[in-house]
């Protein structure tokens, strides 16, 4: 198998480089400062660019069988534009483009989805994303309805905070 992997020298990114290479995979790790990975595998292909650049976007999705996207936002009250909301419809559009039809991405529970149950854990994080970081909770609304209108087979995992991203930053 071989998975594209954008904001691979993120926190999550990181993450999800290293435990796609110990199953074996081949990666394809979109970053914008290669340093940033401090990852070195026979199976790891590193692309270096922007998340507008379309060529680069295609290079790293050419020839996977799935895209895991860990893109993030800013975690600031508010910001001038959504990047990461036209990234991800850069993405979409390559992976339209070239028949990769499978995305992993992720969300905080403050996006909802129609089987939630109310309860502490999917109710208050939305509210307090909201009144703390309202640009960052629109633009990951935004991204997830953009995922959720494509064609693609998308996965939304949400979280607040993944089990081992500490532990992994020491390293």
């Amino acid at each position: 198998m071989k998975v594209g992997v954008f904001g691979a020298s993120g926190g999550i990114g990181r993450l999800v480089v290293k435990h796609a290479l110990q199953k074996g995979y081949a990666v394809n790790a979109y970053v914008r400062d290669p340093a940033k990975l401090q990852t070195e595998h026979d199976s790891l292909s590193i692309i270096t660019g922007g998340l507008r650049d379309t060529a680069a976007i295609e290079q790293t999705i050419s020839g996977c069988d799935a895209v895991v996207c860990a893109l993030g936002v800013p975690l600031k009250f508010a910001y001038d534009s959504m990047d990461s909301l036209e990234s991800h419809r850069n993405i979409i559009t390559a992976m339209d483009k070239l028949g990769v039809s499978r995305l992993v991405d992720w969300a905080t529970p403050s996006v909802r989805f129609s089987g939630d149950k109310p309860s502490f854990v999917t109710v208050v994080p939305g509210i307090l994303a909201g009144i703390a970081f309202p640009k960052a909770r629109s633009e990951i609304v935004a991204i997830c309805e953009a995922i959720k209108e494509s064609d693609l087979q998308w996965t939304i995992v949400r979280f607040m905070v993944p089990k081992g991203l500490a532990t992994h930053r020491q390293s």
